[in-house]
């Protein structure tokens, strides 16, 4: 009977000493899980953050384009006016005025829309 016990026993050593193992091992990859979501977490704050900056440059550009687009109508409409017409504004100063699109985004408005000495639009 104690060869048997013995052989239990030996048995049961062996069964905890792997528990103990694998409980270190599931700790492990515990920690190491944890802090696999938290690399994922900062990298997809940095890339909202870059898409976000992305956006916001994308939005100035085109608003850039739009106001190189309405200078370059008012050089046209300038250069096709009369002659008297066309020396009156080219002297002219160009008053920003606030967009609809710009107003409700910053308080920076365009430096091309606007009048010029109240004759063009």
């Amino acid at each position: 009977m104690s060869i048997k016990v013995q052989k239990l026993e030996a048995k049961i050593e062996k069964c905890t000493e792997e528990k103990r193992f694998l409980d270190e091992v599931n700790g492990n990859l515990v920690k190491n899980q944890e802090k696999w979501i938290e690399t994922i977490r900062k990298a997809q704050a940095r890339e909202q953050a870059t898409l976000r900056l992305k956006d916001e440059k994308i939005e100035k550009l085109q608003e850039e384009i739009r106001d190189l687009i309405a200078h370059f109508e008012c050089q046209n409409a300038i250069a096709q006016a009369p002659d008297l017409i066309s020396s009156d504004i080219q002297g002219g100063t160009i008053l920003p005025v606030a967009s609809s699109a710009s107003s409700s985004n910053s308080s920076r408005s365009s430096p091309v829309s606007g009048t010029m000495n109240g004759k063009l639009k």
